[in-house]
């Protein structure tokens, strides 16, 4: 689902590397579910080093969760955005993924993490 995701309060960029693009594709179908992005399916069949998206997380995932999600190889993911947009997002894919949190740098008014998402 392709939404228009200019630039809330509860805006997260996600950016996703170090993984092939049937994985990428996983992660950002998983999340796609449960909140507006940018993000167009199908969007990760070719080749590249990073696939980005936006999600917005102002209106939350309604209490949904996202299934476990199979990947090929751990998925390196860096999460940038309000604090509680960030947080959210984190629990979303805790519930879908194994997530090793590898960076936190915390801001006043941004957060930016880098996790390694694994099967569960």
């Amino acid at each position: 689902m392709v939404a228009d995701t200019s630039g809330g309060d509860r805006e997260v960029s996600v950016q996703l590397s170090e993984c092939g693009g049937a994985d990428a594709e996983s992660v950002f179908e998983s999340l796609c579910a449960l909140f507006p992005s940018d993000w167009e399916s199908g969007g990760a069949l070719g080749q590249a080093d990073v696939w980005m998206a936006q999600f917005d997380t102002a209106r939350g995932s309604g209490g949904r969760r996202p299934a476990p999600v199979a990947l090929d190889a751990p998925v390196a993911a860096e999460i940038q955005g309000p604090p509680t947009a960030v947080d959210t997002l984190h629990r979303v894919l805790g519930d879908a993924f194994t997530v090793r949190e590898e960076l936190r740098v915390a801001g006043d008014q941004e957060t930016q993490l880098r996790l390694w998402l694994e099967n569960r």
